[in-house]
């Protein structure tokens, strides 16, 4: 796959933040994220100029490391044209709502979006969220983001991946 944009988090937030808690470098690798508030929300740097058209695959690999309130998983973006709105978003189609210490790769395909037709795909992008729970007291490790080419139907119609598919490979 070709990333538009690909954050590992060595080190650094590179430039992400969360609304309704911390991110910090985690001590490892990645970036660990600790939910304070109801609705926490991630947000990537702006600035992203990607071609929704050419990148519509949305990868974040994350691990929960401490149990909190309802899983939202729901990831919304932000263009020249509209900010962020419920007008816009997506659902994962695999790896949604991890148990505690289980790593998952979400998968969002933004050319198929739960609401917004074919926004995403008519648009340059301009900044990602992601909201994790809906409330206070979930903990996270995301190891990685990646916004990528789709690598087409027949790879993502694979299993969803997880800690035990990853550690049987």
């Amino acid at each position: 796959m070709k990333a538009g944009r690909l954050w590992t988090f060595d080190g650094s937030t590179e430039g992400f933040v969360l609304s309704g808690g911390d991110a910090l470098p985690a001590a490892a690798a990645g970036l660990e994220l600790r939910n304070l508030d109801a609705d926490p929300i991630l947000r990537s740097p702006r600035g992203l100029e990607l071609d929704g058209s050419r990148y519509s695959l949305l990868l974040v690999r994350l691990t929960r490391t401490r149990a909190g309130a309802d899983w939202d998983g729901t990831a919304f973006y932000s263009t020249a044209a509209h900010g962020e709105s419920g007008e816009f978003q997506a659902t994962p189609m695999a790896g949604a709502n991890p148990a505690v210490n289980e790593t998952v790769v979400l998968v969002y395909d933004m050319a198929n979006l739960a609401r917004g037709g074919e926004d995403w795909k008519s648009s340059l992008v301009d900044q990602i969220r992601l909201d994790t729970d809906d409330g206070a007291g979930g903990a996270f490790t995301v190891h990685q983001v990646a916004i990528t080419e789709n690598p087409g139907p027949a790879a993502l119609a694979q299993a969803p991946a997880n800690s035990a598919a990853i550690a049987a490979r």
